[in-house]
């Protein structure tokens, strides 16, 4: 995970962080080892900024896990969808069908 953003998560969950942060900023984004360059997109309060470093660090793992598909294989514990009541017979599948 990136520097910043997982300085970001731990701001957004993290009571303490939250308080530090407010009383001194600079000295909480230094501890928590972000670059002179992240410090200074925090403190221009641009969010094109933070979200470009963003970005720029996070874009590779995008590409690497792609957009998911669907499963082709379904699981083996789902039930086939119900039929409707008003389907007939002929419209069960074979094993669902009557015995003759």
């Amino acid at each position: 995970m990136s520097q910043l953003l997982e300085f970001l998560t731990n701001l957004a969950v993290e009571p303490s962080q939250q308080q530090a942060f407010q009383l001194t900023p600079s000295t909480v984004m230094a501890a928590s080892g972000l670059s002179r360059l992240e410090q200074a997109a925090i403190e221009s309060k641009t969010k094109s900024r933070i979200t470009e470093i963003l970005a720029s660090e996070c874009f590779q793992a995008a590409l690497t896990v792609g957009v998911p598909e669907e499963d082709p294989i379904p699981y083996p514990d789902e039930e086939p969808p119900p039929i409707p009541p008003d389907e007939p017979p002929s419209a069960l599948p074979k094993e669902q069908g009557l015995k003759r």
